[in-house]
């Protein structure tokens, strides 16, 4: 008669289980303060627990059972004076330690000192009416549906057949701790182990393990009672009616897991259903609540399961890995009116192992391997979860060459790595023993986000030579990034990406493969003017990214109209003259001024933001030349001298003023940002005098 049957929840995330079974109460009582709650446990139970006549107490501690074959229905047991008192109709609780049974009797044998019983499997329902309670593993639970309502704790706890109730209680009591937390940890080193094939791909599991912390908070809620006749047994016996149930679970799993994927052609990868592929992944724990003298068995077990949905084509092998935590809750609302709707609050955060990638093909398509917990009472099936989160890949690649022209070529591929969360959740009736009819709330798409995204895009980083000249060989390299998006920020790319070069002249190669992030060319321009693009394609042929450089006539302006203002597009808006005031040429040094003397010199917030929005690059000889991050304008200092009353005090010096007074310290400061001086002192010398540069 026994009927081994489970509730399913799957997890990828370290997980706490919180499941609730409820109908209607009419008390409305003031919920008890939690420290007091213990002790009006009892009371409240008295109070509020209707269990049914048909129900016979027996004190199973003090009663010895002979024979248990539940699959059959027959039990036999010590005579004592509570199993003396046994009938058709009567309902058990059958205790054997760490199970139990609830059976409707249908026939008796009682001889001498043994009783033996013939039944039908029953239910909590056959049991208890018009109330309400909650069980609870987490000794600090204190929500229950109503105010008042008895929140029950194990009496016993069991896992492999150990008596582990002090330990976890205890525990549970006292911190945050769920009742699994470190008993339910998993842990699988794999080389290369094979998770899905076909003829053309394999998908490996590198690395996997999981660590679960579980909580059960179960609320049990039935309606009023109505009476069953057994007519082929001639006796009658009471069942609760019109149940509501609200289930759901809550809490985190941690998991990790390292997926490679070899491809040799094409093929398609897809799970119809989710597979079993290791049962018993965690070990099963056994709790047992006692309501009202009614010992009520709860088990934690569960197994592990794997699913994927991929398209494969071409040769490559990819691996990546993730360390993830989805927590939070997922469950249901059921009435017996048969209508069911969803409940569920979950969140996802991860962490990403860099990606690699070789060969040549496109992946598509996730794979997902996760803990299903199964949560039963009495071992028959209830309410049933899926919490599956889930990692995915895009690798994508193309090409296309166009005879007789170059132009309109690209050869490229992209790369993205996402995770996300799908939940479901059912309900079967079985442990009630009301219905066969199973119920669900289908699967729900909760949550997908990039992980991480290459290539994004592509910069300049350095060149052999600093200027563009006709004739004359150059090497030039580029910097390609991608996007780590839960970190927030670029990287390096760790892949070979490839980027197309572009320009007049001699080029080494058209493509490029980026290593350790970077990328080079070597380049001979056909003229002074000439300008390199690298180009970062997608898949489809589109632009991601690119750069151009080439920087003929570096230092100096781009036309002969001197002196004129310069925009680099800094924040303020601040224009910097192209020359030094009395100066016909970027590249001259102009007149010397006394401090004040020219209003327009720059202020020290000028001088800072010019800084912090440029970077130095070699150009005109003696000249510092500062680039600007924004629009590439070119702004140059040409070396001078400090004068005395007219005459050199120091030679071959960039040395400028500013327009604002400051200390010692400042001017050094302002050195160490521009590598220019703005001296301070020469404010309190009015010998001293030093070019200008102006502003507006």
């Amino acid at each position: 008669m026994k009927k081994q049957v489970f509730l399913w929840l799957a997890i990828l995330s370290m997980s706490v289980v919180n499941m609730t079974l409820v109908s209607c109460s009419d008390d409305d009582g003031v919920k008890p303060d939690k420290n007091d709650q213990q002790e009006n446990q009892q009371e409240q139970q008295d109070k509020q627990i209707h269990v049914s006549p048909n129900y016979t107490s027996v004190d199973w501690e003090d009663t010895e059972v002979y024979e248990s074959n539940p699959e059959e229905g027959t039990f036999s047991f010590e005579s004592t004076e509570d199993t003396r008192k046994i009938e058709p109709g009567s309902v058990l609780a059958i205790d054997e330690g760490t199970k139990g049974y609830i059976v409707i009797v249908t026939g008796v044998e009682k001889s001498g000192d043994k009783v033996t019983v013939t039944t039908e499997q029953g239910s909590l329902c056959d049991i208890f009416h018009d109330c309400e309670m909650t069980l609870s593993s987490d000794g600090n639970e204190t929500i229950t549906r109503y105010a008042g309502d008895a929140v029950i704790t194990p009496e016993r706890v069991f896992m492999d057949g150990k008596d582990i109730t002090g330990q976890v209680l205890t525990k549970a009591s006292t911190s945050e701790y769920p009742i699994t937390h470190n008993l339910w940890n998993w842990n699988g080193n794999y080389d290369n182990t094979e998770l899905f094939s076909s003829s053309n791909a394999k998908v490996y599991l590198e690395e996997a393990n999981f660590s679960a912390s579980l909580d059960v908070v179960i609320h049990l809620s039935f309606g009023n009672r109505n009476a069953v006749v057994a007519a082929a047994n001639a006796f009658r016996h009471y069942r609760s009616k019109a149940l509501w149930v609200n289930a759901s679970v809550k809490g985190n799993l941690v998991t990790n897991l390292g997926i490679k994927a070899d491809v040799s052609g094409n093929a398609i990868i897809k799970s119809d259903e989710d597979e079993l592929w290791k049962h018993n992944v965690f070990k099963p724990i056994d709790m047992k609540f006692v309501i009202q003298g009614v010992p009520v068995f709860v088990t934690l077990s569960a197994d592990l399961f794997r699913g994927a949905s991929l398209n494969l084509e071409g040769n490559m092998t990819y691996h990546t890995a993730t360390h993830n935590k989805a927590e939070g809750s997922v469950g249901f609302e059921w009435q017996q009116s048969g209508t069911i709707s969803p409940i569920h609050s979950m969140k996802m955060s991860n962490e990403l192992v860099y990606p690699t990638v070789t060969g040549k093909g496109n992946i598509t398509g996730k794979t997902w391997l996760y803990p299903r917990v199964h949560l039963s009472l009495y071992n028959v099936i209830g309410p049933s979860f899926d919490i599956k989160p889930y990692l995915g890949c895009d690798v994508s690649g193309g090409f296309k060459e166009q005879l007789m022209s170059s132009s309109n070529d690209y050869c490229a591929w992209q790369l993205r790595c996402f995770a996300g969360l799908d939940v479901s959740a059912g309900l079967s009736l079985k442990f009630m023993n009301y219905e066969t009819n199973h119920f669900d709330i289908g699967t729900i798409h909760i949550t997908e986000k990039d992980l991480y995204r290459s290539p994004t895009r592509i910069e300049y980083d350095y060149s052999y030579n600093n200027r563009v000249q006709r004739g004359v060989y150059n090497k030039v390299s580029f910097k390609v990034y991608d996007t780590n998006v839960l970190a927030g920020k670029e990287v390096t790319t760790p892949l070979p990406q490839l980027v197309k070069f572009e320009a007049p002249g001699t080029l080494s190669s058209k493509y490029g493969i980026a290593k350790n992030g970077i990328v080079s060319v070597e380049w001979t321009p056909a003229s002074n003017q000439d300008k390199l693009t690298a180009v970062l394609y997608n898949a489809n042929g589109g632009v991601i990214s690119k750069v151009e450089w080439g920087e003929a006539e570096e230092g100096l302006c781009p036309d002969e109209n001197h002196p004129h203002w310069l925009d680099p597009g800094l924040p303020s808006g601040t224009m910097w003259r192209c020359c030094n005031e009395g100066a016909s040429a970027p590249e001259e040094i102009g007149g010397y001024y006394s401090f004040g003397q020219i209003a327009s010199a720059p202020s020290l917030d000028q001088i800072k933001e010019l800084q912090e929005n440029t970077y130095e690059t070699n150009g005109y000889p003696n000249c510092r030349c500062y680039k600007s991050r924004i629009n590439g304008v070119i702004i140059t200092f040409p070396l001078g001298e400090q004068r005395v009353k007219g005459s050199p005090i120091i030679h071959g010096v960039f040395s400028y003023w500013s327009s604002t007074p400051v200390n010692d310290d400042t001017y050094r400061d302002l050195h160490d940002y521009t590598g220019i001086w703005w001296p301070w002192w020469g404010w309190l010398i009015p010998d001293v005098t030093l070019p200008v540069r102006s502003v507006r």
